[in-house]
């Protein structure tokens, strides 16, 4: 290998990833509060705010899988899709199948007319991505997955410079892919090549002094140009996007909280594929049932505010529930706790 292991795997565990992973989880969450909240037109900075920010959740997801997942090289193919995909699949089968049937029995499909009938259908749905869109992002990643023990080997015989290159030659296609919309050979890279860039992204910013100690103003900067560029201007290319989730991936990474804070995030991030299967069945009742609310925002307060507190309590109670679920039982593998 032609550059230094990355800081993640010398120590037993970075705690700058786990932030990430909790700010990208309540992202991911309010995304989906916010989707359920029925903005409409009334505040269309607000929209724009909410998708400027927001939407930077899974692109943090990926980057993470690809700080930690491209860091080893060693495992076998065979023994690296073994692990990985257990980890993976097995939860989501389970908390694929729980969400769909509870949709099925509150009235969400109406061609399912009972629980009998919720699990006849369930793999049928599954492989048509109808049990639920949230769950597009474990499609992904699995693509993801599969490509990584050829992306580790790939990685390990080029250099840190090289490796920006290959970077630097996707964004690019990815900025003809915007400025070039029709050209076929743009659109058949259209939805892979995002997450693909953002996950050798996420790799590339976590190598150890890749950076060269340049100063947090410099990220601050570009998250908040990129983060009003699309707040302000309508229409936008994919590179906001990327510059947005490098800047924030690396000003996140560099926070430095107190110890006796730290188990609390650890303990979100280990739940946090838990929270990401399970968190969709919890907004629509507490809408509802806690703040009342079952209509198109009225109020620039309800449009900034109600999905950002439903997220927090969303958050909150998946939290509670797994520490219950896994002190009740020994299900931390099942339910996706790692």
């Amino acid at each position: 290998m032609n550059y230094s292991t990355p800081e993640i795997v010398k120590s037993q565990r970075n705690i700058g990833l786990d932030i990430i992973r909790c700010f990208a989880l309540l992202m991911i969450i309010t995304v989906h509060t916010w989707s359920l909240s029925k903005i409409g037109d009334r505040f269309p900075y607000i929209q724009n705010a909410y998708v400027a920010f927001f939407r930077l959740g899974v692109p943090l997801f990926v980057m993470i899988s690809g700080a930690l997942q491209l860091s080893f090289k060693d495992m076998s193919i065979g023994k690296y899709y073994k692990k990985v995909f257990s980890r993976l699949l097995i939860p989501f089968l389970l908390w694929a199948a729980i969400v769909y049937i509870i949709s099925c029995c509150i009235g969400k499909y109406s061609d399912v007319n009972s629980v009998i009938d919720a699990i006849v259908c369930f793999f049928p749905k599954m492989f048509e991505n109808g049990v639920n869109m949230a769950y597009w992002y474990v499609q992904m990643i699995i693509v993801l997955y599969l490509l990584t023990p050829f992306l580790q080997r790939a990685i390990a015989t080029i250099t840190k410079k090289e490796l920006l290159g290959v970077i630097i030659g996707l964004l690019v296609v990815s900025v003809i892919k915007d400025l070039f919309p029709q050209v076929y050979l743009t659109q058949y890279f259209s939805k892979l090549l995002p997450y693909l860039l953002f996950y050798l992204l996420g790799y590339y910013l976590s190598i150890e002094n890749v950076l060269n100690g340049l100063p947090k103003w410099i990220f601050v900067l570009l998250f908040l140009i990129s983060t009003m560029y699309k707040i302000f201007i309508p229409s936008y290319t994919s590179v906001s996007l990327y510059v947005a989730c490098g800047a924030l991936f690396v000003l996140l990474s560099q926070i430095s909280i107190p110890k006796r804070y730290s188990e609390g995030i650890i303990y979100i991030s280990r739940s946090s594929y838990t929270i990401y299967l399970s968190h969709m069945i919890l907004i629509t009742p507490i809408y509802v049932y806690v703040l009342r609310f079952n209509e198109q925002c009225s109020s620039m307060v309800q449009c900034a505010v109600y999905p950002i507190l439903v997220s927090f309590m969303v958050l909150f109670i998946c939290t509670i529930g797994v520490f219950v679920a896994t002190k009740l039982f020994n299900c931390k593998k099942i339910i996706g706790f790692h």
